[in-house]
């Protein structure tokens, strides 16, 4: 795993719960696409993910929401708006 990897999987909040999800899904490195738009997507920017089927944009996108969700629920604060093409 590389260092960049190494560092956005250690900025989940919280650490362990995703860490450990994230692997128990079968995912042991980031697709590229992940390594790219995760750092911008937890700076809470604005973001348009457009890669080829099965590169890892859902779990790029959602794994952040459900991070801040995560984080914040307590609070009453939970927003979230994510949209996806219909077939």
């Amino acid at each position: 795993m590389s260092e960049l990897e190494q560092k956005i999987l250690k900025n989940l909040h919280p650490k362990t719960f995703f860490e450990e999800k994230f692997h128990s899904l079968g995912f042991e490195q980031l697709t590229d696409i992940q390594k790219s738009a995760l750092p911008i997507i937890y700076l809470k920017k604005d973001s348009l993910i457009v890669a080829p089927t099965g590169s890892g944009k859902t779990e790029c996108a959602v794994i952040p929401i459900f991070s801040q969700i995560k984080k914040t629920k307590e609070q009453g604060k939970i927003k979230a708006l994510y949209v996806t093409p219909l077939r």
